[in-house]
């Protein structure tokens, strides 16, 4: 039965943007089955300091959460806008030029990338103090970032993990867990299935 595990700041990598507007911290990838060296999904941290276009990832859906600030919207090319609203998982388009505009100060995105065809994501913020029951299937990973305070994340038949800003405690595969949250604290759970 597989442990859970800690992935802590040493552990990310720090890499440009595509685009070379900034850097992301990756904190993990996973399903790369056919060895092609493509990862299958991503989840990564980006802080976005000013205005300036997103991305393109053809092929990719992208789950992003604004985890600090107050949010962006995105221009689409053809005039419409998304609003990346605090706290709010949002799925926006990865094979468009968008462009991002802050509302006012610096934010730092949450972003959960998956490919098409064969992954799909879901993000949840928890507030503590809570308690609560998590399950995932056989093909399903479980990610839970800190995004403040402190955590632990027990699996059955497992000893307990205990995170605290900014880490992510991960489990591949089927498993039944009890995450617990100290006051004041605030975790995103995420779940990234295989289609």
């Amino acid at each position: 039965m597989a442990a859970v595990r800690k992935i802590t700041r040493d552990d990310h990598t720090v890499m440009p943007w595509k685009n070379g507007g900034g850097t992301t911290r990756q904190i993990a990838t996973g399903g790369d089955d056919a060895g092609s060296g493509d990862w299958g999904w991503r989840v990564s941290i980006a802080n976005v300091e000013r205005d300036g276009a997103y991305s393109e990832f053809p092929g990719i859906d992208r789950l992003t959460t604004v985890v600090i600030g107050h949010g962006t919207d995105l221009i689409h090319p053809d005039g419409s806008s998304i609003a990346l609203n605090p706290l709010q998982p949002t799925l926006i388009p990865s094979d468009v030029a968008l462009w991002g505009m802050l509302r006012d100060e610096p934010i730092v995105n949450l972003n959960v990338m998956t490919r098409q065809g064969c992954y799909t994501a879901s993000v949840e913020i928890v507030d503590g103090p809570a308690e609560t029951t998590l399950d995932t299937g056989p093909n399903e990973v479980l990610l839970v970032h800190v995004l403040a305070g402190t955590c632990r994340l027990h699996h059955e038949g497992g000893d307990p993990c205990d995170g605290a800003e900014p880490d992510t405690l991960i489990h591949d595969g089927q498993g039944a867990f009890a995450l617990s949250l100290a006051a004041a604290s605030r975790v995103a759970v995420i779940r990234i299935s295989a289609v």
